[in-house]
């Protein structure tokens, strides 16, 4: 096993900055510019010859999209930097091209080169561009220089600085001659550390050999490979690394140089940014922005950007001797993927290649084409470098390459046992399933590789178990079917014991997995006794991952010793009164379980517990992560825990389901411990908590804190509470219980569920509580206890003892339920007002539903009232998943929602009848009234909305719009008002065609004088009118004036009609005459058939075959006014005139 187990309770939040320090450029003495509008001497800042010479007066464009500087600078110069900024940063800095070249001494131009844009503004404390540090040349100055910079299409320069730096004065005719150390490196990497020139060797100014910026410290997992962009033709790889410092710190105004190692074309390795505990800590570079995070940078000094510029031979071959000793030391396959934050502001994770190239993480050509292209066969060459284990196969199958093959588990363990000295990794691959006879003996594993790792996983593709039959408990010491820590002669006894160290079980059978292939069992008949899984005394350096660890032993243990007996088992040895106690173990991904039918409610998933009397140990260093742990009595029993003990990441199911139930169990209980212990308890799922329930003594809860010690329990959920007897329910059921007054716990961000019991209601004896405080010191913040169960009444905090601390908490109880808030001073408080008043604490706690997800999903909803109603923690700035809490206003339980509610888009296209946009509409959404001319509204829910649109000249429109779950683009039309003021010109003739020119008309009460036929200023709408003239029947009628002037005709009829008797023809009378509803027509002859017609000759009314010498005729439908009636008769027809009124 090649690292220790760090312990760390908080997580170190990225940073975006590349350690940037605060600096005031410009600062030196301004002097003349030679073709600059400033130029500043350097020199004394930097401690070398150096000036700074700045255009932001004169910047103007050589060419399209080119901007073109010069200067000389007598003074003389190595190296150069150009920057420059621009009116927006949008484009990547690898956008830019710069073109450049520099005169010598001699009066001659070095061809024109090119290069990029290196960094983005963002990736500098200064805010602006930089190029690539350009070595000019080796052993020479040069005294001015030319530069063009080619920017992005439209994009506008409005500052440009160029940096000169003389570092001859540094140089060495001997590069060989660099004094390389040889480090002494106490890590368990069987490689050796390569040479390396230490920084006291290269630096050479104060601030470069005595930096004093706060190191960060991280965990890689990927190496990024960069390139020098320096010529090749260097002769001192030392200055060339010293022109990096200078440029990363007093240019770019970084912390340090950027990079972790550099390796020169001569073979030298380079120690770069300052790490005083190299090379076993990585630290925080400045590479590549946020990828920096985890990743190491290694810089190849030449430009291997052209095809015929490649790395040399011994520069590749120290850098393959650095990452193998690197790779070998993290344990990582150099050929492998994994996640990695690419160099980008969204801070986007993606997997890339462990050895990966800087234009793998970010836009940059680095590390040029031709590197890049070499990195598979150096991926290739790093893993042929790292060392290869001793293969030995277990079971009836042999493996490829193999050293020897064991027929059984016991052999291959005697073997390591009797091994006296090791020279090599040994790798054990169980090829089939093992039926292992423990009937004498139990198996026991002590063995000191040091500084070697002992393997033990599946074959490649195999699925293998290894079972124990351990039917009596045989051994004279330590029981259990499987041991380490302790030899076996016979039987197993307390004198076998030994230091154990640097063992690895992975049940995984590929590289790097995750998937659990290998399975430790005992038999169903084995003894009470028989763990298939026990670590004992000092054992140190252990890994456990990917197993399936069962017992399945049916056998009933002690009910003194309920945390004695469990599938996975760790134990503290006294033996001797020596304090032998497994430190620095990780349980890593496990199936570790006793939840299987048969098996007594006495079984523990995982126990750890104490053998013998004597000097007190405690366990420490000790990780369970990301198990699925299932127990009877208990999920997790931990006597004797010591400090640094972390569970996290685990899913723990405890189930009473047969027998009689157990007294004080738990899903995770800390019975004894060491008084000033630190404990993490972080991000489980506490999915079962199963109490057989069928006695008043029997308890259960998911958390119980019966020893001291400093726990911080936070981001836990907590559901899935049932009692598992029929009937006759009794005991406790509790979220989580503290009993001891040296406890000190933080219980914070958790989310807890008492959910509904199914089998239990009415009257019943069983008692439930979410948070149960007998005594100890605990601070309560941002946690959500809820209840839904209401067949029976109990108080959802029990506190005989007061927190320290209580606020913004969240809780809740069913409204149908008979359940109490809380339970202080023999009092019980129904709500959260009365709970505050009596307690005067939880003032900023809420009483709320918090809207879970489910019962077993205890997610919150976006529209929670947990989300962002907590307050900060600075011990915890992530949630349940890893998700970073917000800094201002964290969710309250385990689960930070950063989703926002559903926010959408209306967008309104508007235009008129004719299709032509409108861009003066005013819209108003809901009472939101947007400017004139803006038609979208942002940030919209879900749901329906009204607008109403006006616009200048056009009829308002007013509808509703449904939002559902996309934007909504809404097209409307809208209809023009028609001019204000028209005309109505009346044409008036007889019918005869003639005109009549004295006329008078009235229109609307306005009479105009004879013969005026035009009326103006007149607004849409409907208009009556009436034309009189000598001699002629009246003629009303009415116009109806839209949208634009009107011309009305009106033709005359000349008034030859009469009322009464026809002279010289038959009498008629009509009557009542004007008539209202009815007309009533009377003839002294049989009229055949009628014809009714209005003033200007339409017929709107016929009747014939009447045959009668009287007619009632209905004109109640008739407008007002005068019309005309032809009687038809035997005698002719005769017209007559009658009015409707």
């Amino acid at each position: 096993m090649k690292n220790t187990l760090r312990f760390i309770f908080g997580l170190m939040a990225l940073m975006v900055w590349p350690n940037a320090m605060p600096q005031s450029f410009y600062d030196g003495p301004q002097v003349m510019s030679f073709g600059a509008d400033r130029a500043y001497d350097d020199s004394e800042r930097r401690e070398i010859p150096s000036a700074i010479l700045v255009w932001d007066q004169s910047v103007v464009r050589s060419a399209e999209d080119r901007y073109f500087v010069s200067s000389s600078w007598p003074q003389g110069f190595t190296s150069m930097v150009v920057l420059w900024s621009a009116i927006h940063d949008e484009a990547d800095a690898a956008d830019f091209t710069l073109q450049y070249r520099a005169q010598k001494q001699d009066g001659t131009w070095t061809p024109f080169r090119r290069s990029s844009g290196e960094y983005h503004p963002s990736e500098s404390p200064r805010a602006i561009y930089a190029g690539e540090l350009l070595m000019l040349s080796d052993g020479e100055t040069f005294k001015a220089f030319e530069a063009e910079i080619i920017v992005p299409h439209g994009q506008e320069i409005i500052k440009i600085e160029v940096d000169l730096i003389d570092i001859s004065v540094t140089y060495s005719d001997d590069p060989f001659a660099l004094p390389a150390e040889k480090l002494v490196v106490e890590s368990l990497s069987s490689l050796e550390f390569p040479e390396i020139v230490r920084r006291s060797s290269w630096c050479l100014t104060n601030a470069c050999l005595n930096p004093t910026y706060t190191i960060n410290y991280i965990e890689a997992t990927h190496t990024l490979i960069h390139y020098g962009a320096v010529p090749n033709d260097y002769s001192d790889g030392a200055a060339v690394v010293r022109s990096y410092w200078d440029y990363h710190v007093n240019t770019l105004g970084w912390f340090d140089i950027g990079y972790n190692y550099l390796v020169d074309k001569f073979g030298n390795l380079f120690e770069g940014r300052h790490n005083p505990n190299l090379p076993l800590l990585d630290v925080r570079a400045a590479h590549a922005g946020p990828s920096n995070a985890v990743s190491i940078g290694v810089n190849f000094l030449g430009n291997t950007n052209a095809p015929a510029l490649y790395p040399t031979e011994v520069q590749l071959g120290k850098n393959v001797e650095l990452l193998a000793w690197w790779y070998d030391y993290k344990e990582f396959d150099p050929t492998s993927i994994a996640d990695i934050i690419l160099q980008d502001p969204s801070g986007e994770i993606q997997p890339r290649y462990r050895i990966s190239g800087h234009m793998d993480v970010g836009a940059t050509a680095c590390p040029g084409t031709v590197l890049h292209g070499m990195l598979p066969a150096m991926r290739q060459q790093v893993l042929d470098n790292l060392p290869s284990p001793d293969v030995f196969s277990v079971g009836n199958e042999s493996v490829e390459g193999e050293e020897g093959n064991y027929p059984t588990f016991r052999a291959a363990v005697t073997a390591l046992n009797n091994q006296e000295t090791f020279d090599n990794d040994i790798l054990l691959l169980i090829t089939s399933d093992l039926e292992e006879d423990c009937i004498t003996s139990g198996i026991g594993l002590a063995v000191d590789p040091s500084p070697f790792t002992i393997t033990i996983k599946p074959a490649p593709g195999k699925t293998p178990t290894i079972s124990f039959n351990y039917p009596g408990d045989v051994n004279a010491g330590p029981s259990g079917a499987f041991i380490i820590g302790i030899t076996h002669e016979n039987n197993i006894a307390w004198t076998d014991a030994k230091p154990t160290r640097n063992i690895i079980f992975d049940g995984s059978n590929t590289e790097d997995g995750t998937t659990r292939d290998l399975t430790f069992t005992n038999t169903t008949g084995t003894h009470r006794n028989g763990m298939p899984f026990l670590l004992i005394g000092d054992v140190a350096d252990i890994v456990v991952k990917n197993l399936n660890i069962y017992h399945q032993a049916t056998n009933q243990p002690s009910p003194t010793q309920v945390g004695f007996n469990g599938a996975f088992a760790m134990r503290v040895n006294h033996n001797a009164e020596t304090d032998n106690a497994p430190r620095n173990i990780i349980i890593d991904n496990n199936h570790i379980s006793v939840d299987f039918p048969g098996v007594s409610p006495g079984y523990n998933g995982v126990n750890v517990f104490r053998s013998n009397a004597g000097t007190v140990g405690y366990i420490e260093n000790t990780s369970f992560i990301n198990n699925l742990i299932e127990g009877k009595a208990n999920g997790f029993f931990l006597a004797w825990a010591g400090d640094s003990i972390e569970i996290s990441g685990n899913e723990i199911r405890v189930n009473q389901d047969i027998g009689t139930g157990i007294l004080a169990q738990a899903a995770l209980q800390f019975p004894l411990g060491l008084a000033d212990a630190n404990i993490l308890v972080a991000g489980n799922y506490f999915s079962k908590i199963a109490n057989i329930g069928d006695a008043p003594s029997v308890n259960m809860a998911a958390i119980d804190i019966v020893a001291g010690g400093n726990y911080l329990i936070a981001n836990n959920m907590i559901s899935g509470f049932d009692i598992t007897a029929e009937t006759g329910h009794n005991g406790f059921l509790r979220g989580v219980r503290v009993n001891n007054v040296a406890a000190n716990l933080m219980f914070v961000y958790n989310s807890m569920l008492l959910n509904e019991l199914e089998n239990v209601s009415g009257t019943t004896q069983m008692v439930m509580r979410g948070f149960d405080l007998v005594s100890g010191n605990v601070i309560m913040k941002n946690n959500i206890i809820a209840s839904t169960e209401n067949g029976f009444a109990f108080n959802l905090l029990h506190m005989p003892e007061l927190p320290d601390i209580a606020e913004h908490n969240l809780y809740y109880l069913d409204p149908e339920g008979t359940a109490n808030l809380g339970f202080h001073n023999n009092i019980s408080y129904t709500d959260l007002e009365a709970w505050q008043t009596a307690t005067g604490k939880e003032q900023n706690t809420l009483f709320a539903d918090p809207q879970f997800v489910s019962d077993t999903d205890l997610m919150i909803l976006v529209t929670s009232p947990a989300k962002e109603a907590g307050t900060p923690i600075a011990e915890v700035d992530v949630d349940f998943f890893g998700t970073p809490r917000d800094a201002e206003n964290p969710c309250i339980g385990a689960h930070e929602n950063l989703d926002e509610i559903p926010v959408y888009n209306v967008i309104f296209n508007i235009t008129d009848e004719d299709g032509i946009q409108i861009d003066n509409a005013v819209i108003t959404l809901d009472g939101t009234t947007n400017p004139a001319g803006e038609y979208i509204f942002s940030d919209l829910q879900a749901g329906e909305y009204d607008y109403e649109i006006m616009a200048e000249g056009f009829f308002s429109v007013s509808g509703t719009v449904e939002v559902v779950d996309q934007n909504v683009n809404l097209d409307i039309e809208l209809t023009a008002i028609p001019q204000v003021e028209f005309t109505v010109t009346f044409l008036v003739a007889n019918q005869d065609g003639y005109h009549i020119t004295d006329a008078v008309i009235t229109l609307n009460g306005v009479t105009n004088p004879a013969g005026v036929y035009l009326f103006e200023d007149l607004e849409a709408g409907e208009y009556d009118f009436l034309v009189t003239a000598p001699g002629y029947f009246d003629y009303p009628g009415t116009v109806e004036v839209e949208d634009k002037d009107v011309l009305v005709v009106v033709i005359m009829i000349v008034d030859n009609t009469f009322v009464g008797e026809t002279e010289g023809g038959p009498a008629y009378r009509l009557f009542p005459n004007p008539a209202g509803s009815e007309l009533n027509i009377y003839s002294e002859t049989t009229i055949r058939a009628i014809a009714v017609f209005d003033l200007s000759g339409r017929a709107i009314d016929t009747m014939d075959q009447i045959n009668s010498n009287q007619l009632k005729l209905n004109v109640s439908q008739y407008k007002k006014g005068i019309y005309l009636i032809s009687i038809y008769s035997n005698q002719g027809v005769t017209t007559l005139r009658f009015q409707v009124q």
